[in-house]
């Protein structure tokens, strides 16, 4: 592989579009058979593109309303194998198998793994590629026995088993597919098994792999690096301010969240997906918290999507260093005014696709049967694109409904947020200003705004 994109003279930028979308239709090859489905028909290919961009993007939204009677154990195993490539990329995938064998990597391939994991400097990378994947088998593993102890009673051994790995390598990987039914993890909100170690394998996942490789390297916070605890901070902080609300907004309603729902939920709406109330339901306000956790996301290099912890919080203390008429810092480090421009164009270019997503899919399903019958008005599609950026899964079950248009759409989101806007950004510029040397500065200016 290594020697394939030297020979095309492929950026590592575009390394990591191509071997993702590699992935995407190759799955959406293998789910594209009767075999996959329990009622062996052949499935529409939008609709297995769409189900292998979800696995492969660990998003979790589906075009079918229940996993678990529409798909086989060939489909049900391909998925799984599907949201673990996803979850840990194709190049960490295959440097790790290509290092196993005391292959050494050149200068030139280290820099594509670097550039491909965000990574700062050579250093440690292939060490990092060894430890992603130790660190995914061991949780995964670890998180399977909870599971087994309540789906084996229920499922039997052997249905049992499957269900505790699918459950704890779609935990980890905060992809939000389940084998359970049509009402996600609702049948299970009241069991603290399922809940609190779903949530923890979400949470280990979502932190990335960085911040747990620091965690345990070093016994003493102090040590840790001003990447974990930004993490470690915002992680703490959305869960609590999620939880809160959340508890007190549903407080009133039919079936009220309990602490521990609400701590699930809090955690879930951060890219994991998985459900324990319906989402129409919700009160108002708890909605627009959801969007907005599902926007924020979890940590750089972590199974999740969304802008990501990092990128808000910089924004946030740059702005509040700014009224304060401070330089941004934070933990006792600086941001340069980089970070800060790069922060704010991310910020700007997503919520620019979701506004855009929206409006067109909003145009395309203007007489949605379904939606319309249900009596809702565009909010769902809202949710779906801000789900489906952000790599959530979280739904308001219209996903099956949607017109083939609207689809590809959602199929695009999926990839643009599980990829990441700044590495699609660096590839169109790489192939633009190429050959494009600025050798001349410009005069700076101040300009009165506001």
């Amino acid at each position: 592989m290594f020697k394939l994109f030297k020979k095309f003279k492929i950026s590592p930028y575009a390394a990591v579009l191509i071997s993702f979308l590699s992935v995407i239709l190759f799955g959406a090859f293998l789910l594209a058979f009767p075999a996959a489905y329990q009622d062996n028909n052949w499935p529409s290919f939008v609709n297995a593109l769409f189900l292998s961009t979800s696995c492969v993007c660990v998003t979790g939204l589906n075009v079918f309303p229940n996993v678990v009677n529409t798909m086989t154990v060939y489909g049900k195993i391909v998925m799984a194998v599907l949201i673990q490539i996803g979850g840990l990329g194709f190049i960490t995938i295959f440097t790790f198998i290509f290092t196993l064998f005391n292959k050494r990597l050149a200068a030139s391939d280290r820099y594509l793994v670097k550039e491909a994991l965000s990574f700062k400097t050579f250093e440690g990378v292939i060490s990092l590629v060894r430890s992603m994947i130790l660190i995914s088998f061991v949780i995964e593993l670890c998180g399977v026995i909870p599971f087994l102890f309540v789906f084996v009673p229920i499922y039997g051994p052997l249905p049992g088993l499957g269900k505790a790995v699918f459950h704890s390598i779609s935990s980890f990987n905060n992809a939000g597919f389940d084998l359970i039914g049509a009402d996600s993890l609702e049948p299970f909100r009241n069991n603290y098994i399922i809940m609190l170690n779903t949530a923890i394998l979400v949470i280990l996942g979502g932190l990335g792999f960085l911040t747990i490789r620091d965690i345990l390297k070093a016994n003493r916070a102090k040590f840790w690096s001003i990447h974990s605890k930004v993490v470690i901070l915002m992680t703490s902080i959305l869960i609590l301010f999620g939880m809160f609300f959340y508890y007190v907004l549903n407080l009133k309603n039919a079936e009220p969240l309990s602490i521990i729902q609400a701590f699930f939920l809090s955690v879930s709406s951060r890219t994991a997906g998985f459900s324990v109330y319906h989402i129409p339901n919700m009160n108002p306000f708890a909605r627009i918290i959801v969007l907005l956790l599902m926007i924020t996301g979890v940590g750089p290099l972590s199974t999740g999507g969304g802008l990501k912890v990092t990128t808000v919080f910089v924004i946030l203390a740059t702005i509040i260093s700014f009224i304060r008429g401070r330089k941004s810092n934070a933990f006792n480090r600086s941001f340069t005014i980089k970070t800060f421009i790069q922060a704010v164009t991310l910020l700007i270019i997503v919520f620019l696709t979701l506004i855009l997503s929206y409006s067109i899919i909003s145009a395309i399903e203007v007489n949605n049967r379904f939606i319309l019958a249900k009596g809702w008005t565009t909010e769902p599609i809202l949710f779906e694109v801000v789900s489906a950026f952000s790599t959530t899964g979280l739904s308001w079950g219209i996903t099956p409904s949607l017109s083939v248009g609207s689809k590809l759409i959602l199929i695009f989101l999926m990839f643009f947020g599980r990829v990441g806007p700044m590495t699609i950004m660096s590839v169109v510029s790489n192939s633009m200003h190429r050959h494009q040397k600025e050798n001349f500065k410009y005069i700076e200016t101040d300009l009165i705004v506001g």
